[in-house]
């Protein structure tokens, strides 16, 4: 299938730093030897697969989608490119110009950049110029290195290829593979603390001047947002339903525990707040638990932003199952007039079909509710039949459709037995929207 627009190149970027890796695996060679096979993988739900494809075709690649099973209730497709491909050198020189804005995926990055130099030399810049060491032990000092700096990257596969059944390796377990002599281990370590040190040292200052308020340019925003953001509108009822406030949302995570390009990202668009968001066993990419009493546990509807969720006792911090909390960092903008800036950047460019779908069902809710059509039940039930197919993990999904209906329908009973009517209530929400639309 072929696609009708490209990517820019700060989409491209945005993707990768939102749902890509960069990896680097170890391969076995003769002589005790090592080699190195470097690649970077996005990564998207199923339904999700033609993200995958704009880029697939954009590279000109003929490497294959790894398509998931979208029978499954968590199915992902990834699309893989080697560095030593046509392909992969498009995205490196992409990168070039235009290097990650995340901290974690920037350090991966240049780390990727030093192994490629080793893989074309046998040997570090550091070490060319350095007449101590003959070529044969330069090149051994180079590949303790190489290997150290691998084993630093967040995302490393190290595997002997030629084995039936590749077999996870540590740095320890290479170093004996390549019959290592101790004083080269140590030169090889020093070499390679050294490298780091300067990569951290750039990634600080990334760091620091992101959350100093650096200026994010939209482009790599909307990458951002086509590889992890997520759209939707929540409702909710309370006292009784006697309340109801219908709310828009819009958020995007940093799975790898830096708020820094989340600040960045807030600061340009002048809305939103960062924080920490714990994942339960709600589907939102692989989440565990903390502490849990299998003794008496209570199955309640527990809502924790996504809607219903099981487990009774445990507190916002401690999940259940495992010995570990999961927190992402998270920006996260809310109301109608602060979703505005988003509908505002994301309308401006090509998105993919499917999710361009999610931002136009996003733009009609916001319409409907904008107008105060959701306060009677012709403009409700519209609002709700396309808020359910908006987001498949979203919030409203958690709470079966026949119960907000029912919510509303007492809520509708009562309000038309108090003084203030939902008509001055509606008046007073179209007058606001005109107002926000005429501004911009």
């Amino acid at each position: 299938m072929k696609y009708c627009f490209k990517y820019r190149k700060g989409t491209i970027v945005g993707l990768f730093d939102s749902d890509g890796t960069y990896a680097a695996r170890i391969t076995k060679r003769q002589q005790n030897k090592i080699g190195l096979a470097l690649s970077c993988t996005l990564t998207q739900k199923t339904a999700n697969e033609d993200v995958l494809g704009i880029l697939k075709d954009q590279l000109e690649s003929t490497v294959k989608i790894n398509s998931g099973d979208l029978s499954k209730k968590k199915s992902h497709s990834s699309f893989t490119v080697s560095f030593d491909t046509v392909p992969g050198k498009k995205i490196m020189k992409i990168l070039k110009s235009f290097p990650p804005l995340s901290p974690g995926k920037r350090k991966d990055y240049l780390i990727g950049i030093k192994l490629l130099e080793y893989s074309k030399k046998r040997c570090f810049a550091e070490l060319e110029t350095n007449n101590l060491y003959s070529s044969e032990e330069k090149e051994k000092i180079s590949a303790i290195s190489a290997g150290m700096l691998v084993y630093n990257m967040s995302n490393n596969v190290s595997s002997i290829v030629k084995q039936s059944k590749k077999k996870e390796k540590t740095l320890k377990d290479w170093l004996i593979y390549m019959k290592v002599d101790p004083v080269f281990k140590k030169l090889g370590f020093d070499l390679g603390k050294k490298i780091l040190t300067s990569i951290q040292k750039t990634v600080n200052n990334l760091k620091n001047s992101l959350i100093n308020g650096k200026q994010i340019p939209k482009d790599y925003i909307v990458g951002f947002h086509i590889g992890d953001g997520c759209l939707g509108v929540g409702v909710t009822f309370t006292r009784g339903n006697q309340l109801m406030e219908v709310s828009p949302y819009w958020y995007l995570d940093e799975v790898k525990g830096s708020s820094a390009v989340l600040h960045a990202i807030k600061a340009t668009l002048k809305v939103g707040n960062v924080g920490k968001h714990t994942h339960g066993k709600h589907t939102h990419g692989k989440h565990t638990h903390g502490k849990h009493t299998h003794g008496k546990h209570t199955h309640g509807k527990h809502t924790h932003g996504h809607g219903k969720h099981t487990h009774g006792k445990h507190t916002h911090g401690k999940h259940t199952h495992g010995k570990h909390t999961h927190a992402d960092d998270k920006l996260q903008v809310t109301g109608w007039k602060s979703c505005f800036p988003i509908i505002q950047v994301l309308g401006k460019y090509n998105l993919p079909k499917s999710r361009q779908e999610q931002f136009n069902k996003f733009l009609k809710c916001y319409y409907i509710c904008g107008q105060g059509l959701h306060y009677g039940p012709k403009g409700f039930q519209t609002f709700l039949d396309i808020s359910y197919t908006m987001n498949l993990e979203g919030r409203l999904k958690r709470r079966p459709k026949k119960e907000i209906e029912q919510s509303f329908a007492e809520y509708l009973a009562y309000r038309k037995t108090q003084p203030f009517s939902l008509k001055t209530r509606a008046r007073r929400l179209r007058k606001d929207f005109r107002k926000r639309f005429e501004s911009s």
